[in-house]
């Protein structure tokens, strides 16, 4: 089946999975990439994702999915913002008039088992461009059993210190491999900034599932001020679910 060879060893480490394989941390070209031809009926795209992430496919196997192995223009996810989320996908444009262009989306909707329980197309017009498929090539995957501030090292490398939100948001939406999209600081974290949810994994010590989240907060001037990385058990609801931005 097509979906098992996706299942590679590097997998994040995302709901409750296994840690990152030495090696498979860092920058490297995604060369396993699986093309959808948009001008295909929206069934037939529909059924070849479909062959790939079967319904009842949990999420973590659809994320690894979307975030490193499809050809994509956009996309996003509400996992672990929602009770029951969804990940889209921009799996390409066509010119339509002017600056407008028709956009092609697919769209994984969970329960709450965050079992996959529907897989929809759309099509939609927009105006400007989308990002180009080859700015999605370098995933950045972050072993979560590493310490805080290690995490946070490594996130410097990638948004230092000072840059601009457009830069920072750019990077969460094409390169970081997270478990939810961009999401109002305040309401994952109780503290000001740009917060995604970087993935879950069950800590041994405590026999519990840990959610690691990392922040980005601003000076005055709208520039990263510093990078806050924490962890939450998540049994606990206190940040569950908080409204994703996108």
């Amino acid at each position: 089946m097509r979906a098992l060879a996706f299942r590679s060893r590097c997998v994040l480490s995302l709901m409750l999975a296994a840690p990152l394989p030495h090696g498979c941390r860092g920058d490297r070209l995604n060369t396993a990439m699986v093309r959808i031809d948009i001008h295909h009926s929206d069934e037939a795209i529909r059924q070849e994702l479909l062959g790939y992430t079967p319904l009842g496919s949990d999420a973590a196997a659809v994320l690894e999915f979307v975030y490193l192995h499809l050809g994509v223009e956009g996309r996003g996810s509400g996992v672990g913002l929602v009770p029951r989320p969804d990940i889209t996908a921009t799996l390409g444009h066509s010119p339509r008039y002017m600056f407008m262009s028709n956009n092609v989306e697919a769209n994984w909707r969970f329960d709450e088992r965050r079992k996959l329980r529907s897989l929809e197309i759309r099509r939609y017009g927009t105006k400007g461009g989308n990002y180009n498929r080859d700015d999605f090539l370098y995933p950045v995957q972050i072993d979560l059993r590493q310490s805080n501030e290690m995490i946070r090292r490594i996130l410097l490398r990638h948004t230092p210190l000072g840059s601009d939100l457009a830069s920072i948001s750019r990077f969460i939406e094409t390169r970081l491999y997270a478990q939810s999209s961009e999401a109002d600081g305040v309401a994952l974290t109780g503290r000001p900034g740009l917060a995604v949810i970087l993935g879950e994994y069950m800590d041994p010590k405590s026999g519990s599932p840990q959610r690691v989240r990392v922040n980005w907060t601003w000076d005055s001037n709208q520039r990263l001020k510093a990078i806050e990385v924490s962890r939450v058990s998540s049994l606990d609801g206190r940040f569950q679910y908080a409204l994703p931005l996108f």
